[in-house]
């Protein structure tokens, strides 16, 4: 046997024969290995092994290679083989097990690892290991076993302490025992950076910001270039309603990271959160139109300018952020709900107008331009707006409706307008407003018993609508009930009159059927 068989020895080199030499066959395989050729390393053990058949660390390094291939059972041939040659390579035996764990062969791997620890009950890494397959298994309170074993051999070990919390937090949800462990991970290593976050989540979980505050600070200070636990500190100062260090700590991230787009837009938010409407303005603008957080930062400055009552300044913002990303839909929406606020219905249903051209698949773009048309009295557009967006979603509800209940109101293509109304009240058996189009059907069918039964169902779904209030005034006038018509055209004059933005044409019409009444 040329060398010895197990890592730790010095192999002995024999005489060389016909100029094959081994000791230079091993180098090279080794090389190519480094090299990357796992390919050709590989097939230079194997010739290796053709020669000497009985050397377990070449049989070691060949399951190696073939564990990085992926060809995993010959990788466990090879391991076991090498384990039979020589029973104190323990190397081997530590592989083996890895390969019966990729299989989820958990079982077999423990037995090893069970074995190597018998033979060196100092070998550190087989304790880790087995606590990682009786994880694996499922058998959580036996992971902490091996880790306990181990601390008895090494009570300052690092690893055994972290893996413990690990296995406390994530598995066992205990946490109190979690920050046991991990303080004393972090007593032995103060300057673990991944102690101190794991402790410092747990006391997250545990809503103790001002503890993981200190371990954030500190974490920065042992790494001040780490990113994300900057950004996990200056949260926190957030949430302890720390604006002034919160924003300290994002404008030390943006000066890290300029690029960092959703940092700029949480610094928009801080910034008005402490009232600095410039800063947060300044913020906003400085998110680029490529940023998940592009079209937050725009809806934010209109909000910001709208809320100061600069309406301009918002129609700009919102102008210039359509011009740069024309497939947002909800900034089409926002400037046209500006206009309108402002009376100007013109400049709204323009802006929708544009909207629906640029997303033509947008329903509630539709849908909205069909209410401002509506509004600006254009029954015509409002309806066409309407079959745009059934023609987009034949199941809609609203559109279904709305077409059914200005065909109804209209008097005309009822037979049609029924059957929309009843597709849209099986879409949504409990709206007040759809049953209430059915009802109005039916009042202009004549039935009007019918049409009253549905009404007054409607009002029930949806109590208070001065528009229900007055179709069932309407039913009850053509019914001969003139006390009860009266009564319900009272309600829906004094409901309409009481709303701040009332329409008055509305108020006009109540007002004069009620006079009709009084006659």
């Amino acid at each position: 046997m040329l060398f010895g068989c197990a890592a730790k020895k010095e192999p002995r080199i024999a005489k060389i024969d016909d100029g094959y030499d081994p000791y230079f066959e091993f180098l090279k395989s080794d090389i190519l290995m480094l090299e990357g050729d796992l390919r050709k390393s590989t097939a230079t053990l194997r010739k290796l092994i053709a020669k000497e058949p009985d050397v377990a660390f070449f049989h070691y390094l060949l399951a190696y290679n073939l564990s990085q291939d992926r060809k995993i059972e010959e990788a466990i041939d090879e391991a076991r083989r090498a384990v039979q040659l020589d029973p104190g390579l323990l190397d081997a035996e530590l592989l083996l097990a890895d390969l019966y764990s990729s299989m989820q062969n958990y079982e077999a791997s423990i037995k090893v690892l069970q074995s190597v620890i018998r033979k060196d009950p100092k070998k550190e890494n087989a304790y880790t290991m087995l606590s990682r397959q009786y994880l694996a298994s499922n058998d959580y309170r036996a992971g902490l076993q091996p880790l306990r074993e181990l601390l008895k051999i090494n009570p300052d070990s690092f690893i055994a302490h972290f893996m413990m919390g690990s296995i406390y937090s994530n598995y066992l949800k205990d946490k109190d025992s979690a920050i046991k462990s991990y303080s004393e991970a972090f007593a032995i290593e103060p300057s673990s950076v991944g102690a101190m976050t794991e402790l410092a989540q747990i006391y997250i979980d545990k809503k103790d910001l001002r503890k993981a505050l200190e371990l954030y600070q500190e974490i920065t200070n042992v790494d001040p270039d780490d990113l994300s636990a900057m950004l996990r500190l200056a949260l926190i100062y957030y949430e302890l309603k720390e604006y002034e260090n919160s924003i300290d700590t994002f404008e030390r991230i943006l000066t890290l990271n300029p690029d960092a787009d959703k940092i700029t837009y949480y610094l928009g938010i801080l910034y008005e959160s402490v009232g600095d409407i410039e800063g947060s303005l300044k913020s906003f603008e400085r998110v680029p139109p490529s940023s998940g957080f592009y079209k937050e930062s725009r809806l934010m400055i209109a909000t910001i300018h709208r809320s100061s009552g600069n309406y301009e300044e918002a129609e700009r913002s919102l102008s210039n952020g359509i011009a740069k990303r024309g497939d947002i839909a909800e900034m089409y929406e926002y400037l046209a709900a500006i206009y309108e606020e402002q009376g100007k219905l013109q400049d709204a249903i323009g802006t929708l107008k544009k909207g629906t051209s640029e997303l033509p698949n947008d329903e509630r773009m539709f849908f909205l331009l069909a209410l401002l048309y509506e509004r600006a009295k254009m029954k015509e557009k409002a309806l066409e707006s309407m079959k745009s967006l059934l023609r987009l979603n034949p199941n809609s509800a609203s559109a279904l409706n709305y077409i059914g209940y200005t065909y109804a109101d209209r008097g005309e293509k009822l037979d049609k307008a029924q059957e929309m109304i009843e597709r849209a009240l099986h879409l949504k058996p409990d709206d007040g407003f759809v049953t209430d189009s059915l009802g109005w059907l039916f009042f202009k069918k004549g039935e009007y018993e019918k049409a009253l039964k549905i009404l007054l169902k409607a009002n029930s779904m949806a109590p208070g609508e001065p528009a229900i209030l007055e179709h069932i005034a309407d039913t009850y006038l053509a019914t001969g009930d003139r006390k009860e018509a009266k009564k319900y055209f009272q309600k829906a004059l004094d409901l309409e009159s009481s709303k701040e933005n009332h329409d008055d044409e509305t108020v006009e019409r109540l007002g004069k059927k009620l006079e009709e009444l009084e006659k």
